[in-house]
């Protein structure tokens, strides 16, 4: 699917008010959930919301962007007192149903068991669609019902990243009182990641881009124990735990963990601080705090993403399209096959100038060393051809240039 189809497809799409029904089913049970539950229910604010529907479902679930833990936790806790659950009044189990869920992109075999669950304890017989922002959602849920003896009760479709993809969205909103510092091209940085959330993955990313001398290239954030604090000692142990068991596949994995240590003297990684934030989504929403990133996205060459969802799930957050807003060429750790689907959704990679095979890696470490293998090569060259590798970079600019007017394209009225 390119990006015209993907926008004809979706040229439907309304704004309008719909009754949250799984806030409601929540509230009306919530005497039937453990304590705990009862108290992540309180997460849920709104009975009536603002939704973007792609076709005309009479029930509507938000399921607010919650991890799928937290919503496997909610329905099987209802699902094992079903027979005294509280069905809402507004709900017409006959007729179609959207259960959405925006913000999270996984598809593990826990949810879709627990969304038929919901689907048993609501009795719904009419048509039953789930969406969320995993662009490969439908052909995870085929491969469960397969691998497992299920029988779909379900149409699974991509609901799009509509708050990440959006051109007018908040999260790439910057001050238009601000000057940034830009410095010549032949002086910026080779590369930038930003890595916040403790996941293995981005541990094993720092890992090896230590063990292939590019720390120093580069703008890189190191992840903490704690997301808001900083301790040297806390933060360089889990960093040691996440690497001694993650990357234990790579055939370096003993000179990988002799060679980390010596990381600690420049540990944590910094570009910004994040003793300022006290909530995750404080850095996205605020556009001041944004600047020593931005600036660092500016100053360096590549991006080196290091998404969310990272094992099946083709999930695109702001970390991957905050290089597609501003045109830069990047490199995607992602679910294998990502790089296709963000073809699907219109835009261009690189591969007629980098190694994207790192696409089709089945094992994320191996993905990630293919990346950092490829990083390494791009600094040999600018450090041994700059003529070469200067021209090279043009061309991957214009194709950045593209990315930037098929982005601005999405731009979704929410």
């Amino acid at each position: 699917m390119n990006h015209t189809t993907f926008q004809q497809e979706n040229s439907m799409i309304i704004k309008n008010s719909a009754t949250n029904l799984w806030y409601s089913l929540l509230q009306q049970n919530i005497h039937l959930l453990s304590t705990e539950n009862q108290q992540k229910t309180k997460a849920y604010t709104n009975v009536t919301v603002n939704v973007v529907r792609r076709q005309n479902f009479t029930n509507f679930f938000n399921l607010d962007g919650r991890s799928y833990e937290f919503i496997c936790d909610l329905i099987n806790d209802l699902y094992a007192k079903k027979d005294l659950v509280i069905i809402p009044a507004d709900l017409v189990n006959t007729e179609s149903t959207v259960l959405w869920n925006d913000g999270e992109g996984h598809g593990p075999d826990q949810l879709f068991y627990a969304l038929h669950k919901l689907i048993e304890i609501c009795k719904l017989t009419g048509e039953v669609n789930y969406q969320n922002s995993s662009f490969n959602i439908s052909e995870i849920y085929e491969q469960f019902c397969t691998n497992n003896l299920v029988i779909p009760k379900m149409t699974v479709s991509y609901g799009g990243n509509l708050g990440f993809g959006n051109y007018n969205s908040p999260f790439y909103q910057l001050p238009d009182d601000v000057t940034y510092n830009v410095i010549p091209l032949e002086s910026k940085k080779l590369y930038s990641s930003f890595n916040w959330n403790p996941w293995d993955h981005r541990m094993c990313l720092i890992a090896l881009l230590h063990y292939y001398d590019l720390i120093p290239y580069g703008y890189v954030t190191s992840p903490g124990n704690n997301k808001f604090k900083y301790n040297l000692e806390k933060d360089f142990a889990a960093l040691i735990k996440s690497v001694s068991w993650y990357c234990k596949v790579l055939p370096e994995y003993d000179l990988i963990m002799e060679k980390i240590h010596s990381l600690k003297d420049y540990y944590p990684l910094k570009v910004d601080d994040r003793t300022q934030y006290n909530d995750t989504d404080v850095p996205l929403l605020d556009k001041y705090l944004k600047i020593p990133l931005h600036e660092a996205r500016l100053n360096s060459l590549f991006g080196v993403v290091a998404e969310t969802r990272f094992e099946k799930e083709h999930f695109f957050s702001e970390k991957t399209y905050w290089a597609l807003k501003i045109g830069k060429p990047f490199l995607l750790i992602s679910g294998p096959g990502s790089l296709k689907s963000l073809k699907k959704l219109g835009y261009k990679t690189f591969s007629e100038f980098l190694d994207e095979s790192y696409d089709e890696q089945k094992s994320i470490p191996h993905m990630i060393q293919c990346v950092v293998l490829e990083l390494q090569r791009l600094q040999e060259l600018r450090d041994k051809n700059p003529i070469e590798f200067y021209e090279m970079y043009k061309k991957l600019e214009e194709i950045g240039q593209y990315n930037i007017e098929v982005f601005k394209k999405v731009n979704v009225n929410l």
